[in-house]
């Protein structure tokens, strides 16, 4: 059983191993670690091997600039621009930009501050404020700014209601000059060939 859980953790797709692994996609039948080996000393160690390794091959991925172009359906001088503002600083190798999983983490963010309206200065304070032991000064920042931002949004709404209502106001005014004049020509008219 120790061989068999071994070799279906040494071949998953993904991190994902707990102690009630199933191994029936990967070795046709199923087993249930947590019954037969509770607390089996290399049961815990290709766990926590599996896990680290898989850690390790997602934060050491790299990205090219095509890559991020099209998965976040931005330019390529989108990508140059936040880099020559200091939002990302991707690996260079000659002419070629080579980008990290922070570097693309970081473009997620930036994307999702532009989308809710925040200035480049703002989402360049929130990023600075990262760090990795300890986020909730940038948590609180976070949701500080987001507040503003619904009050602000809120205000927006406000006034684009009050737009709307005298576009319409408006609209009515206008129909009725309309109906007006046209209900006055008839009467001109034959007054005048009279």
């Amino acid at each position: 059983m120790i061989l068999v859980y071994y070799i279906a953790s040494q071949y998953a797709d993904y991190p994902k191993i707990y102690w009630n692994l199933k191994c029936s996609n990967l070795l046709g039948f199923n087993l249930d670690l947590k019954a037969a080996l509770p607390h089996h000393p290399r049961v815990v160690a290709a766990t926590c091997q599996v896990r680290t390794g898989a850690m390790r091959t997602t934060m050491n991925r790299t990205f090219t600039i095509r890559q991020l172009t099209k998965e976040f359906s931005v330019t390529a001088r989108t990508l140059r621009f936040y880099e020559d503002e200091g939002l990302i600083a991707p690996e260079r190798r000659g002419q070629t930009r080579i980008y990290s999983v922070k570097d693309r983490a970081r473009i997620i963010l930036i994307l999702r501050g532009r989308r809710l309206g925040f200035a480049l200065a703002e989402i360049r304070e929130y990023l600075a404020l990262y760090n990795p032991e300890d986020n909730s000064r940038q948590l609180a920042h976070a949701r500080r700014k987001c507040e503003e931002r619904i009050v602000a949004f809120e205000k927006q709404k406000l006034e684009i209601d009050t737009a709307i209502a005298e576009l319409k106001r408006t609209i009515v005014e206008v129909d009725q000059h309309l109906s007006d004049a046209e209900t006055t020509e008839p009467a001109l008219a034959g007054a005048a060939a009279a």
